[in-house]
């Protein structure tokens, strides 16, 4: 997040964000434009976060001349100020890293203020460690260490796992048959009501910080930011998203990655799948849900609670 603060990157990004709204037009819908958008801002995050973040050679060197400068009986009002600097270069530098590092170990109660320690990165190496499948228990029990074996074993458990068998079209109907609830007129009215700007904001600054971000880079805090900046361009896109019911192409992709549930390590069963999603698509859903789940608890039903699943029976092994 210290990269995306940074004066560098605010220059770069504001002076290019005024150049390409005017590339509205080369493009044959918002959606496209906003999907190169969100490729264009990654790419300017890399090459900032490559021009803010010190090496820890050179910090080890700001660090050297720091403590020659305390070294000095009486320093002169120059030597006071370069030494304020050196500090406050040393511990942006530090703070940054252990931002990111916060944010890759999923700390949620770390607090601001907090001296850099090498917890987090601790932390962060070994939720990299514990991820890694070096072996993987097969469905006749056995352990299984070859790396094709367990690539093997993953996927035929998902495949199986959310592959369909149909469904039944009389437990549908008898499903639909039970909805006796109905919207009132003004209840149907508030859902068709037209977004507004104010709504987006709403949400972008409730959504949590230091949350991974979906394949596109841009993080929660991105759009807190520089809300601003890109509030009517990326209202317009949203505007034309929901009028024509499509969402962009890079919002249709996630990241998949494993959460270890408890139990036996080896065994996957006892990992759940999660897909990081970008931002952007969460905005769309949190606007979406917010409203029909409005209306369904005032109807005393929960939205989504009645599903058609695709197995008659799930049985957790």
């Amino acid at each position: 997040m210290h990269t995306i603060r940074s004066d560098y990157f605010r220059q770069v990004f504001t002076n290019w964000w005024v150049y390409w709204k005017l590339e509205k037009k080369s493009f044959s819908n918002l959606r496209e434009w906003w999907d190169i958008a969100t490729i264009k801002i990654k790419s300017i995050t890399i090459e900032a976060s490559k021009k803010v973040n010190t090496t820890d050679d050179t910090i080890k060197a700001l660090e050297n001349k720091l403590e020659t400068l305390k070294d000095i009986s009486e320093p002169s009002r120059q030597q006071l100020e370069e030494l304020a600097d050196l500090e406050n270069q040393i511990h942006s530098h530090y703070e940054n890293k252990t931002d990111a590092a916060r944010l890759r170990a999923k700390v949620d109660w770390y607090e601001k203020g907090e001296q850099p320690t090498k917890y987090f990165f601790n932390l962060e190496r070994k939720n990299g460690q514990i991820k890694l499948w070096q072996k993987i228990r097969g469905l006749d029990g056995n352990l299984k260490y070859d790396i094709d074996e367990i690539l093997d074993e993953q996927i035929n458990f998902y495949a199986n796992l959310f592959s369909t068998e149909g469904w039944d079209k009389n437990v549908a109907e008898e499903l639909v048959t039970h909805m006796d609830k109905k919207l009132t007129c003004d209840e149907s009215e508030d859902l068709e009501k037209d977004l507004t700007i104010n709504e987006i904001k709403k949400i972008i600054f409730s959504m949590k910080q230091y949350k991974s971000p979906g394949l596109d880079g841009i993080i929660n805090e991105f759009y807190q930011i520089y809300w601003d900046t890109i509030k009517e361009d990326l209202f317009e896109v949203l505007l034309e998203i929901f009028d024509k019911f499509e969402i962009c192409d890079s919002q249709c992709r996630g990241m998949l990655t494993l959460l270890h549930k408890g139990g036996d390590r080896d065994n996957i069963r006892n990992w759940r799948p999660i897909t990081l999603l970008n931002s952007d698509y969460n905005i769309i859903h949190i606007k979406t849900f917010s409203k029909s789940h409005e209306a369904s608890i005032k109807q005393n039903y929960s939205y989504g609670s009645k599903r058609i699943r695709s197995r008659e029976k799930y049985k957790r092994k």
